[in-house]
């Protein structure tokens, strides 16, 4: 496309007269354009030969603290550097949702900023002292995990961030403390009615199952034939919400209250829950799981009919609530620091 300028006087060195001189401006379109379109298909693109992701999300954001983040990321794999010291940005409402995985060198890249795609910290019954503050993390999963032969070798987890949600929050196990207190019974009244609340450090996260509507990646959460996909442990097992198993019975887990244990009652956004006071307060019952009582194993998985039949963790409604075991035979990740 050509634009013409208005005329312009240019004056005459040789005589001292002024004339006027049409300028025509070219402009091509086309060619700015493709020029764009490459430099974009080059900078999104990628392939593991090459040595760059192949991105499921190919809109990378910039961190809180300036750069592309994806791209920090993948500098940072390329380095063997993993930090672990996180600083306090954003919080609140203020605080910048992010969810993002791919494929890169063999493995599963999932960053996240612990900052939920939903309302939260609005509706939780009782007030909690914490609030969210963005967080930005990521992690390398393997990509196809297999279940560990021998279930004696299963890890309990330890508190903190266990896993990610496709949410962009992180999964913490069935502790609130140390001495081993039920973080359902101890925390659920602060739990907001995603099932998420914050810890010290201003760590937003979930102890179970995401119990809303409000959020796009989770929605289906608590519908049983769904099976929705939530995301991934740190093992890179994928960890589903209620769901039921081949014969279209639901997925319920084997563990089950000692007798004489003591109890206590705590009631969250949604129902009120009798459960015992700690972890030890419960055992896995082999036999209920051998009778089909229950069809969960010890780390709340199981084969997935909705995952092609391989094994993944699912949330239930009753203890532990939370896949709380790594069951995955490829080792654990780190979490590290992605600013």
């Amino acid at each position: 496309m050509e634009v013409e300028s208005s005329d312009i006087r240019v004056r005459n060195p040789s005589t001292g007269l002024t004339r006027k001189k049409k300028i025509i401006i070219g402009v091509t379109v086309s060619v700015i354009v493709c020029v764009i379109v490459i430099v974009c298909a080059v900078t999104l693109s990628g392939s593991s030969d090459s040595g760059r992701p192949r991105r499921r999300f190919l809109s990378p954001t910039r961190n809180s603290t300036g750069g592309n983040v994806t791209e920090r990321v993948i500098q940072y794999i390329g380095n063997g550097t993993c930090g672990t010291t996180y600083p306090t940005l954003e919080c609140g409402d203020r605080a910048i949702h992010f969810y993002q995985e791919f494929e890169y060198k063999g493995k599963r890249v999932v960053i996240f900023s612990q900052i939920p795609d939903h309302p939260a910290e609005k509706d939780q019954p009782k007030g909690n002292p914490n609030t969210r503050c963005t967080r930005w993390q990521f992690m390398q999963l393997p990509l196809n995990p297999g279940k560990l032969v021998d279930e004696s070798k299963y890890e309990e987890s330890s508190m903190d961030t266990i896993g990610a949600a496709k949410t962009g929050v992180g999964f913490f196990n069935y502790l609130a403390n140390p001495q081993g207190g039920v973080a359902m019974l101890l925390e659920g009244d602060t739990m907001d009615s995603c099932g998420g609340h914050s810890a010290p450090g201003h760590k937003y996260h979930y102890h179970g199952n995401i119990m809303c509507i409000t959020s796009p990646a989770a929605n289906g959460s608590t519908n049983y034939d769904s099976c929705k996909h939530l995301g991934y442990h740190r093992d890179g097992v994928p960890v589903y919400g209620f769901c039921k198993d081949s014969n279209g019975k639901k997925f319920t887990s084997c563990y089950k209250l000692k007798s004489g244990a003591e109890t206590d009652t705590v009631t969250t956004v949604h129902k009120t829950y009798t459960l015992g006071l700690t972890t030890s307060s419960y055992v896995w019952s082999k036999t209920d799981f051998d009778r089909k009582k229950c069809n969960l194993d010890k780390a709340n998985g199981a084969l997935n009919p909705h995952h092609g039949g391989k094994y993944t963790y699912f949330m239930t409604d009753s203890y532990p609530f939370m896949p709380s075991f790594y069951a995955g035979d490829q080792g654990i990740a780190d979490i590290c620091n992605a600013n």
